[in-house]
């Protein structure tokens, strides 16, 4: 296919003559690129045709889904007429043994392991004609080429593709992705760069990269990508993401809790720069105020702490967990009521995770840093925070007092009563009102046991305590859009 301008428009209906893709065209700059695998081409299509071929794509992808429901409950009802003829055979010694039906069925589980270091075929999409753009967690089920890198937002209420990088030169300095890897995401000079083989974009066989640099419109979009990506693989280390890239991500989606702006007014922000926000916010919180002050925020807006890694909820986390004598002249109270509302808050962070390995995760994050460490011991100083009912590790005898026994306390022993607490936010409901009165252990168990294993790919990630949650949870399948089906694409790379 030729890009001459001189060449004749492409229009519905034109043919092509010669073998092969030889048919002279003039198509738009930014058209959508598909591999056809049978023939080694690339059909351009005009984006005026773009949204009605994606909705075709759509419409067949849901049509494979009902599929996939359909012979799920026949799957059901065969496995119960197994059942039901075996426990027969068990009761009529008549049947011929090698008549008996064994009803055995070894059910297939969705793959999580994921190559995307380019080692074997495995990063090859075997989709068919849907093999547009195959990138890692992506293809049909996210990502897809257009002159800028799209991905399946599921904030995005039609599922629809939107941009998250536009292709831009490589610039020096920018992470490459070696001789065996088949995408890297960077960030350069305050902007996140996307370097992508180009055998993902264009089909096996071709050589070089592609280059994608996120700019300030596509930025909130681009870390709700790095945020999913990192729970569809179970909150594993990502290799496609450089050092200096996850530290980009970890202090950006930690300073905007801490500071409260909106994601763009950190577009251009340099490592070094982000780094110098981070350090400075780290001292403020050495101060108790500063702390009570961060619990209210995060109370307030909860969400705003759910779609960043690990590391960062462990930061927020240690902050709200320091504690001295001042903390009492911020917030007086005692009992339950002792830090009432950092402990509200380091709840409503651990609310935002999605899975088993998520919580334990941001457990064992916990420090100034963020850096790995014990989980152990990380939960026995959660326990200690929050059965702690005064200054100094005050420690009433047997269980923690509530704050209105203390209120019939004080005015029986003739003192002035006082309200305790100057913060009186919610507990969370009953489960979270365990912790708030001393046994986080019983309320970590009772957590834990009610989060998913693994992540509902296509679904908006929403608070574990939420009825839609646990609609995710039960359903226990990915979004029609984002669902694996047999030779589709997740069946060989997720």
């Amino acid at each position: 296919m030729s890009y001459g301008a001189s060449a004749p428009e492409l229009k519905s209906g034109t043919a092509n003559t010669c073998q092969g893709s030889q048919e002279q065209a003039c198509i738009a700059p930014e058209p959508n690129a598909y591999l056809r695998l049978d023939t080694g081409e690339v059909i351009g299509v005009p984006s005026s045709d773009a949204t009605a071929l994606n909705n075709e794509f759509d419409r067949w992808n849901r049509l494979i889904h009902e599929q996939l429901l359909a012979n799920e409950v026949l799957a059901v009802c065969d496995a119960r007429l197994e059942a039901i003829a075996r426990e027969l055979a068990m009761h009529d010694k008549s049947v011929p043994e090698a008549a008996r039906l064994t009803g055995k069925r070894n059910k297939a589980k969705r793959a999580r392991k994921i190559d995307v270091g380019g080692q074997g075929d495995d990063w090859k999409n075997t989709a068919g004609v849907a093999a547009e753009v195959n990138l890692f967690a992506g293809a049909k089920g996210g990502l897809e080429l257009k002159g800028s890198l799209q991905w399946r937002n599921p904030h995005n209420e039609k599922k629809a593709f939107e941009a998250m990088a536009s292709i831009a030169p490589e610039i020096q300095g920018q992470a490459g992705i070696g001789a065996s890897a088949k995408l890297m995401v960077d960030y350069v000079d305050g902007v996140f760069r996307v370097t992508a083989h180009a055998g993902i974009c264009f089909g096996v066989g071709a050589e070089g990269t592609v280059s994608f640099a996120v700019n300030v419109k596509q930025l909130a979009s681009f870390i709700y990508w790095l945020y999913y990506n990192l729970l569809n693989v179970g909150f594993r280390n990502l290799v496609i993401i450089s050092r200096r890239g996850f530290e980009a991500f970890q202090h950006l989606t930690y300073l905007l809790v801490c500071q409260g702006k909106k994601v763009e007014e950190y577009f251009l922000k340099t490592t070094e720069r982000l780094k110098d926000l981070f350090d400075k916010a780290e001292e403020r919180y050495e101060h108790a105020q500063a702390s009570h002050d961060l619990g209210k925020r995060i109370l307030t807006n909860p969400n705003q702490t759910r779609f960043s890694p690990p590391e960062s909820k462990g930061i927020l986390i240690y902050q709200l967990t320091r504690h001295g004598k001042e903390s009492f002249a911020v917030e007086p109270g005692l009992g339950s009521g002792y830090l009432r509302t950092q402990k509200g808050a380091v709840l409503a962070i651990l609310r935002q995770t999605q899975l088993k390995a998520d919580i334990e995760n941001v457990i064992q994050h916990i420090g100034p840093k963020g850096a790995k460490g014990s989980f152990s011991a990380n939960l026995e100083k959660l326990k200690e925070f929050f059965s702690v009912e005064g200054p100094g590790g005050l420690d009433f005898p047997g269980k923690t007092t509530q704050e209105g026994e203390l209120q019939d306390i004080l005015k029986r022993a003739g003192l002035a009563g006082r309200q305790l607490s100057a913060a009186r936010q919610s507990a969370g409901g009953e489960v979270d009102q365990i912790a708030m009165n001393g046994d986080f252990a019983g309320w970590y168990d009772t957590v834990t046991g009610t989060l998913k294993e693994e992540s509902t790919r296509g679904y908006v990630a929403v608070a574990n305590n939420s009825m839609e949650y646990a609609l995710q949870r039960d359903r226990d399948r990915d979004h029609p859009l984002f669902a694996s089906a047999e030779g589709g694409f997740y069946s060989s790379m997720a």
